[in-house]
């Protein structure tokens, strides 16, 4: 089976898609890229690896996650294969970083939402826990905008890169139901 990494922007459903795959598939491990990064903010702030887009976050934090993500598949290559996901790295980075025999690079967005549809979807699926729910509507607005023109780049980026990407802007679980019928096809 091959290694997976997803990518995208925040809500596009990245860590819903791994764990869909986690449950077709028994063998995966999900490495989580914003463990990881909270991880390096709490432990090692001085590298500047935060979600605030520290100067950490453009070169070495993608170099960290895909050494971290190539040592564990050669590691365990007999017994697991790997799903890593994150917001934090681009479709450039994805192509210099993640080219790793036997995995599949995936992006997800939503290129065709309105900016009020995106926040109405950050509002919807917000959980107790989730860094988004002690956010005023305007902080939430301004992110919805932010992910909406990331989303329409990476959309761009991904054409140029030769990357698959995933637009999970309406039927998002239909959507994911058929990539994973894909993804087994390609296994």
């Amino acid at each position: 089976m091959k290694n997976i990494v997803i990518l995208g922007v925040a809500r596009a459903g990245k860590t819903t898609l791994a764990r869909m795959l986690k449950q077709k598939f028994s063998n995966y491990n999900i490495i989580d890229g914003d463990c990881v990064r909270n991880a390096f903010q709490k432990e090692l702030p001085q590298l500047n690896i935060n979600h605030i887009g520290g100067s950490g976050m453009e070169e070495d934090f993608p170099n960290f996650c895909a050494k971290l993500f190539e040592y564990q598949i050669k590691e365990h290559k007999d017994k697991f294969n790997y799903i890593f996901e994150s917001c934090d790295i681009t479709p450039l980075k994805a192509k210099q970083r993640f080219n790793i025999e036997n995995t599949m690079v995936i992006f997800l967005g939503y290129p065709r939402l309105t900016a009020e549809e995106v926040f109405n979807n950050y509002k919807i699926y917000a959980d107790e826990n989730d860094y988004m729910i002690k956010k005023t509507d305007d902080e939430i607005m301004n992110r919805a905008i932010l992910w909406l023109n990331k989303s329409r780049e990476f959309e761009v980026e991904c054409k140029k890169y030769g990357i698959r990407y995933i637009d999970v802007s309406y039927h998002r679980n239909k959507i994911f139901n058929d990539l994973i019928e894909v993804i087994s096809n390609e296994q």
